[in-house]
């Protein structure tokens, strides 16, 4: 009997061992298993963050279309729609020189070129003037109400005076 109860103090140290190593194992694996589950959180959290940045940029995107969409139609309000309105145009390049004391030859193709949804109108011009008179055109230009796409300036000294050749498009509904 006492064989029994030290071979049995054996195995219960046995099986007491043995419950240790299967714990320690479990821990183990346990630990393991939280460390993937970390790492796998950090990496939603940056892809959370990620998210949020992105969308505060798309937030801002809109409040920018809105703010887009009011400035287009304020600029097709602008537009000249008709030939009439071209030739208001042409007057005013017309008081412009005359005001610059300048010498201008206009010259306007008689059909609108129809391009990306919008049509426009070449005008090739010729300025003889001085510099201040040239420079002071080119201000009065871009400060008027038409919007215009220059395709060629050239500015020439011929014979003491300056002189400019531009060719643009008046853009047009």
């Amino acid at each position: 009997m006492v064989k029994k109860l030290i071979i049995s103090q054996k195995i219960k140290s046995i099986i007491y061992a043995g419950l240790l190593i299967v714990s320690l194992l479990v821990l183990l694996a346990s630990l393991r298993g939280l460390n993937n589950a970390k790492s796998k959180l950090v990496e939603q959290r940056q892809r959370v963050s990620q998210l949020d940045l992105d969308i505060s940029a798309l937030d801002s995107i809109v409040a920018d279309s809105k703010v887009y969409e009011e400035k287009i139609k304020t600029l097709k309000a602008t537009l000249p729609g008709s030939y009439s309105e071209v030739a208001v145009f042409a007057r005013t390049l017309d008081e412009i020189a005359d005001s610059e004391e300048e010498v201008l030859t206009v010259n306007i193709e008689k059909e609108k070129v129809a391009e990306s949804g919008y049509s426009s109108l070449k005008f090739s011009i010729t300025t003889e003037g001085s510099f201040t008179s040239l420079k002071n055109t080119l201000t009065y230009l871009s400060s008027i109400p038409y919007h215009t796409s220059v395709d060629a300036l050239k500015v020439e000294d011929v014979d003491g005076k300056l002189t400019t050749f531009t060719n643009f498009r008046l853009l047009m509904k």
